[in-house]
């Protein structure tokens, strides 16, 4: 498993050792000491430390060999970064190499180049499932399992919300849910903070129409969207949205996909009016002579803050709507996940970070996927089975079916 020590990584592993069936979890990163320090705080001799660094293409494919399955949780950041690798492309290559399955965290959708290593990962009889991020390949699985069950498919609408119930004025910091000092005083830019944030105000958003993907400006076609429980009512807006990509590629024969989401209002209104301001922006600018990146600028500014006192309580739900017609009738089913932050979460709850690749890779270990090749999770995971076991593990899904009138 590539990436141990990160959030992803930590919460695959919570799942993997509490499978009887799983036999031994291979923990690889470049920082061993945090490898080994996980590893003696965890106490499971299934798990195991091994030295990878996905640079270096030969030590990656020796590393892979002998796995039945390779995760990768190593986070390789966004195409909005200046130093973007795509590590996904370079991770699925060393998968093939050795002749392991592969599943892949990525939230950006598969690169051209990552696509069309299918033949080849057919013919050595492996499977690489790409996109099992927990608001990519959850939202896919989620809609496919409706999808499955209707006779046509007129639409998919998918739905992204999150609320802070820590009020504003109690937080310390004007960025609550933003980026936060790493161990070593350094800012850490991990998914889910500012990092992401700014590629999803700064990347087009995407929707698919009668056979056409349509791209427009980041943050579109706002509207109010009532969410479940202390979430309520938030303006979501679309999304960059690899969901909406890969389900129209998956079932071209859909009409209508959308994807909307929406943050922590405080903090969307804090971070819209940085993005208007321009500290967003990689490219440096001259002020008094010196030329500074904005994006530079901000982190440096950010790092000055105090630090948070108060831990933010999130409540999120992501939510997917699919319509059309079963048995002659027209049907409605809504999936709907409700996510307590892990600060509040109980104790006996697996993390989510992770989760979904997590599931998947076990399930591809007992040979409960169809297919072999490159393939999205929609295609090769069967919903039923994978949103039980998810279930299972403490996350609160719900599925309601309604005849339309």
């Amino acid at each position: 498993m590539i990436g141990a020590t990160g959030r992803q990584g930590k919460g695959v592993i919570d799942y993997l050792l509490k499978q009887k069936d799983v036999t031994e979890v291979v923990a690889c990163a470049r920082r061993m000491d945090k490898v080994k320090g996980l590893i003696e705080s965890l106490r499971d001799d299934r798990l195991q430390p091994k030295f990878i660094d996905v640079s270096e293409r030969k030590n990656t494919v020796e590393a892979l060999k002998g796995a039945d399955v390779a995760i990768n949780c190593a986070y390789e950041g966004y195409n909005t970064d200046e130093d973007y690798v795509n590590l996904e492309l370079v991770t699925t290559q060393a998968a093939l190499e050795a002749g392991v399955n592969y599943v892949g965290l990525g939230g950006a959708p598969p690169a051209p180049e990552q696509l069309a290593l299918g033949n080849d990962f057919e013919r050595k009889d492996i499977l690489a499932i790409l996109g099992m991020g927990i608001l990519t390949g959850l939202l896919q699985i989620m809609a496919a399992y409706a999808i499955n069950r209707l006779d046509r498919t007129d639409r998919v609408d998918m739905r992204y919300g999150e609320r802070d119930l820590v009020p504003p004025e109690e937080h310390t910091q004007p960025l609550a849910l933003g980026p936060k000092l790493g161990p070593k005083g350094e800012i850490e830019l991990s998914y889910g903070f500012l990092n992401s944030t700014r590629f999803r105000y700064c990347v087009e958003s995407v929707s698919y129409e009668n056979g056409k993907l349509i791209y427009a400006a980041p943050r579109g076609n706002p509207e109010p969207y009532i969410f479940r429980g202390p979430i309520g009512t938030l303006t979501v807006t679309q999304s960059p949205g690899s969901a909406v990509i890969s389900l129209s590629r998956s079932f071209p024969e859909i009409k209508h996909i959308t994807l909307k989401t929406a943050g922590n209002p405080d903090f969307d209104k804090n971070v819209g009016l940085l993005r208007d301001l321009g500290f967003f922006g990689n490219i440096p600018i001259n002020v008094k002579g010196k030329m500074v990146s904005p994006w530079d600028v901000l982190i440096a500014l950010i790092g000055k803050l105090p630090p948070e006192t108060k831990a933010p309580d999130i409540r999120s739900e992501a939510r997917v709507v699919v319509c059309g017609e079963e048995a002659g009738k027209e049907v409605e089913y809504s999936i709907s996940w409700l996510r307590i932050g892990s600060s509040a979460a109980k104790v006996h709850i697996i993390a989510s970070s992770g989760l979904c690749a997590a599931i998947s890779a076990v399930m591809l270990g007992r040979r409960q996927t169809k297919g072999k090749g490159v393939l999205m999770p929609e295609v090769c995971i069967p919903p039923e089975l994978f949103l039980n076991e998810f279930a299972n593990a403490g996350m609160e899904i719900e599925i309601v079916k309604k005849m339309k009138v």
